[in-house]
């Protein structure tokens, strides 16, 4: 389970299952939208999210002929994606969803390897 909320708290809702996808998008609408060098989201199967609250207060934008971005009109929180090509899926801005599993990295870093300082 998956939970999450804009910065406000009025927007909050849950998934009822768990990332099947992740990604990190650089692209200059995404850098713009987010306010950083890149947007982290991850991928849910659309029928196990929904919202508990502040439904209403969501608004949309077209940022693009297949991508639509959904945020929280009184914060401006980003909070997901939906693309015309996959239906079937939403892309969670991962800034705000709780109870997350840690992915850890399957090399080490540089120096811990060669024991130079860090």
């Amino acid at each position: 389970m998956i939970k999450g909320r804009c910065e406000c708290g009025s927007v909050q809702y849950e998934v009822d299952g768990g990332i099947n996808d992740f990604s990190h998008c650089h692209c200059s609408q995404c850098r713009r939208l987010h306010g950083a060098a890149f947007a982290s989201f991850g991928g849910v199967v659309r029928n196990e999210f929904s919202y508990l609250s502040g439904e209403p207060d969501l608004t949309r934008y077209a940022s693009s002929d297949d991508h639509i971005r959904v945020f929280c009109r009184i914060c401006g929180s980003n909070i997901l994606v939906e693309l015309d090509l996959e239906p079937e899926a939403l892309y969670l801005a991962m800034g705000h969803a709780r109870a997350l599993t840690i992915v850890t990295a399957t090399l080490l870093a540089l120096w811990f390897l060669t024991g130079l300082p860090n």
